[in-house]
């Protein structure tokens, strides 16, 4: 059983940014409530549930959600734009499980006829979709000319060696990619879907 002081002290550190100045500090802040859920990790359901139960998060978790999605946007890091991707994942699918409840629903709703910050969040997550869908399918047409130049075995035998195994290695990073890029993509349909 979770003590409740640690839910609340958990909600008040990601819907107080002021509290922590580190976007990397609230994204695993983030990333706990991601893997306490259900979805995630059956075994933690009752932590997900009494973390949405919590009357701070139930008011402030979707806007500070909202707000953190849109601020991760620039960390000051180097690998910030591949870094805000997976932050956004998280934040996406707890959006979409947040939709599911009829409290949070409504502050989402309040939140987006306020425009404060809805009108920017929807932005960033139509352009982070259309970069995954564009990458995807880049990298969908690399695994494809790859396949087919392996298909043809006769072009391919002509290749050496090391031709073929850089093509093959390349092929596996596409595929990685373009697997990574979908289920990326498929958090945040899911999040379009009910916004």
């Amino acid at each position: 059983m979770c003590n409740p002081d640690f839910i609340t002290f958990l909600v008040v550190l990601i819907c107080s940014p002021q509290y922590i100045s580190n976007p990397y500090l609230v994204a695993k802040l983030v990333e706990v409530v991601f893997t306490a859920m259900p979805a995630v990790d059956p075994r933690s359901e009752n932590l997900y549930q009494r973390i949405l139960s919590n009357p701070l998060a139930q008011a402030h978790l979707a806007p500070a959600l909202m707000k953190f999605y849109i601020d991760v946007e620039t960390t000051g890091a180097s690998s910030e734009f591949y870094d805000k991707f997976s932050i956004r994942c998280h934040i996406s699918v707890i959006f979409k499980s947040l939709w599911c409840s009829s409290q949070h629903k409504s502050v989402i709703i309040q939140e987006s006829l306020s425009g404060n910050q809805f009108v920017r969040f929807i932005n960033m997550l139509m352009n982070d979709t259309t970069y995954l869908l564009d990458e995807s399918l880049d990298t969908l047409k690399r695994i494809h000319e790859a396949q087919e130049a392996m298909e043809n075995k006769e072009a391919w035998a002509q290749q050496t060696r090391e031709q073929q195994q850089i093509r093959q290695r390349q092929l596996l990073t596409d595929e990685r990619q373009c697997r990574s890029y979908l289920m990326l993509e498929i958090g945040r349909a899911s999040c379009r879907e009910r916004v």
